[in-house]
């Protein structure tokens, strides 16, 4: 072969490798296949193959509740690791192929990546119980507990007993969740709550407030006058002779000044009460229908 010919060489790979690149006593010349060359003095080339990398899909879904991470592209017999974590209120509960078919419970899961695969994480949505009490004066619908998904908003009613009227729900560590009643509270964890009544004869009348309802009794109409010191949240109900509430008359910031509220409800014959909460303080004042 003459000084100055340009030649053109191939490499050709068996089954299973590929062609890397061409070198010449361990210095890379070149990676073009075929390669063309021009020859001016005696080379050796030496052809270098290495096993053929496969590349594989690692496709990872979920079902509702929940989110994954660690899919991809990997090179074949890789070792990665997959997570699924849980939104609010689920749990993981286990990995599937396309099929339906289960993998593994294991969270996170160490995967072999050795061809195109697809993984489902699946989530399933807690129970939550809460535990439904009452002091004496009353009971509480669906007693003594109810399970229901976490996140759902649930309803519960405290009833009250002849002579007693309801005061408010308080948690397992006896603080004040609400006053509400019916009560639609959202759970997220079990909770136990308890409906607290107390006699009407025995709650006091705080004669520091100067509340008159007049007339009273009444035929149907009457006006509540309430001479507030201060500035403070107040709400006031009409509640039924049980301690059911029929009316919000009021709910709000109100002024330090005389407040005049108009009630204009067409009442059967009986007895009923006003309940007013003044800051932290709770007072009952009796109005007669006739």
């Amino acid at each position: 072969m003459r000084n100055g010919n340009v030649i053109e060489i191939t490499a050709t790979a068996e089954k299973g490798h590929e062609f890397l690149n061409w070198s010449n006593n361990g210095t890379i010349i070149s990676s073009a296949n075929p390669l063309s060359m021009e020859v001016n003095n005696d080379i050796t080339l030496i052809a270098n193959f290495q096993k053929e990398i496969k590349y594989f899909e690692l496709q990872l879904e979920t079902t509702d509740g929940g989110s994954v991470n660690g899919d991809g592209e990997f090179p074949e017999d890789t070792n990665t690791l997959i997570i699924a974590t849980p939104d609010s209120c689920y749990n993981f509960k286990h990995w599937t192929d396309e099929n339906n078919n289960i993998i593994s419970t294991e969270n996170p899961l160490e995967v072999i990546v050795i061809n195109d695969t697809i993984l489902i994480a699946h989530f399933e949505l807690q129970s939550v119980i809460i535990i439904l009490e009452a002091t004496d004066g009353g009971s509480v619908a669906d007693f003594p507990y109810v399970v229901i998904h976490c996140g759902e908003t649930i309803s519960i009613t405290a009833i009250s007993d002849s002579g007693y009227i309801f005061v408010g729900w308080t948690d397992i560590n006896g603080d004040t969740i609400s006053t509400s009643n019916p009560l639609n509270i959202i759970l997220i964890s079990d909770t136990t709550l308890t409906a607290n009544f107390e006699d009407v004869d025995g709650i006091p009348e705080y004669d520091i407030y100067d509340i008159s309802i007049v007339p009273n009794p009444t035929e149907s109409d009457f006006s509540i006058i309430f001479e507030n010191t201060d500035e403070q949240m107040i709400s006031i109900e009409l509640l039924d002779i049980t301690g059911a509430k029929i009316l919000e008359i009021f709910s709000g910031f109100a002024p330090a000044e005389k407040l005049i509220y108009k009630v204009d409800s067409k009442l059967a014959s009986g007895s009923y009460l006003i309940k007013f909460v003044i800051g932290e303080k709770q007072v009952v004042r009796k109005v007669v229908v006739k």
